[in-house]
């Protein structure tokens, strides 16, 4: 099962040159390809059993169904296909479910207001069947829960750190027991008791419920926490920011040298999402639906995810996303021109100027 995640990270960058090549250049594929065969971020979950690889290569795949299923005379298989894994996606990471629901109501509101009526006509029927994926999971929760939409018990934990009131914590998840980071390097010092300092009253009162009703009554203290220091809130959701892009601040830790790799990669990928969002506003009227469909696919998930704690790992499994809008910007929003005639042109008369004026000066 391991040695499947480095299929999954190969077929991924595949995926995603051949996603771009629909729209943009055969260099610009191959450019945008590479930046993510070169995410070395993303490299650290390879060794291990867990989601992200696997949602790395749905995300990645799902951009190429993208691309297949809004081009003029594309089959019906395609966008089939592409409900199909956006569901299997949610099911990998719950959080794309509560995506998918969003997306389903703004897909409802572009039919009624007639917006690229055939496009959307295919968005409606994709998102419907991604959703569609998930009733059967969703029915069995309600069995389990009697809510609906309830994709699971977990969102209650990391709210309740996130909604942390206290100065010098930053909204970072954390267990139960506070050991979340005891022993996450060699170096680093338990910081549990910091942390039971603050929460553990809280804590031993969720103790006396099981599953849903302990979901409920961290929501609950949450909540609480959220209307009564709203600013802090916020300040902890930009805490937020930092720790998915840099994976800082964190609280009662100290630094480590291992958060340096992620500044060279992730700033570049920052910078490149604040110009593409200038570059997409400007352009609003050019922007195809199905680009404005993965734009709204990035912006909702990474909002969803800056409200509750957030780490680097959950924006990696997105940059095949954001590389494909990158690339797009990058073939129809901008244009760069090199003049290197001209350029030499001003560079001799700029020194012509100069020698003018230096004889002028020593006249």
């Amino acid at each position: 099962m391991t040695l499947a995640n480095a299929f999954f990270q190969y077929f991924s960058i595949i995926l995603l040159f051949y996603a771009v090549k629909e729209y943009a250049s055969r260099q610009k594929a191959l450019f945008f390809s590479f930046l993510w065969a070169c995410y070395y971020v993303s490299y650290q979950e390879l060794y291990s059993i867990s989601t992200e690889p696997l949602a790395s290569f749905l995300t990645a795949l799902v951009v190429y169904l993208v691309a297949k299923s809004f081009k003029s005379g594309s089959a019906i298989g395609f966008q089939f296909l592409l409900g199909v894994v956006i569901g299997y996606l949610a099911l990998t990471k719950i959080i794309f479910g509560y995506v998918i629901v969003i997306l389903l109501f703004i897909s409802f509101l572009l039919f009624f207001f007639k917006i690229e009526p055939a496009k959307n006509k295919k968005l409606l029927f994709i998102l419907s069947l991604a959703f569609a994926v998930n009733v059967p999971y969703l029915f069995y929760t309600y069995s389990l829960t009697g809510k609906a939409l309830y994709f699971g018990n977990s969102g209650g934990l990391s709210l309740y750190w996130m909604s942390t009131p206290f100065e010098g914590e930053f909204g970072d998840w954390n267990n139960e027991s506070f050991t979340a980071n005891c022993g996450s390097a060699a170096s680093a010092l338990c910081n549990a008791a910091s942390f039971a300092k603050n929460h553990q009253a809280d804590i031993d009162y969720v103790s006396q419920f099981r599953g849903v009703e302990r979901d409920d009554a961290l929501k609950r203290i949450a909540i609480n926490n959220i209307l009564t220091h709203p600013v802090k809130y916020l300040r902890n959701c930009l805490s937020n920011v930092g720790r998915l892009f840099f994976g800082v601040p964190n609280s009662y830790i100290y630094q480590r040298e291992e958060t340096l790799v992620r500044f060279p990669p992730n700033s570049i990928i920052l910078t490149m999402m604040i110009f593409s969002i200038i570059a997409t506003i400007y352009n609003f009227k050019n922007i195809p639906l199905e680009i404005g469909f993965v734009v709204t696919l990035i912006l909702v998930y990474l909002f969803l995810t800056t409200l509750v704690s957030a780490y680097p790992r959950q924006l990696y499994i997105v940059v095949p996303w954001l590389l494909f809008w990158f690339a797009f910007v990058a073939e129809k929003c901008v244009v760069i021109k090199f003049d290197m005639a001209s350029d030499r042109e001003s560079i001799g008369k700029g020194r012509a100027d100069w020698r003018r004026n230096s004889a002028a000066v020593g006249g």
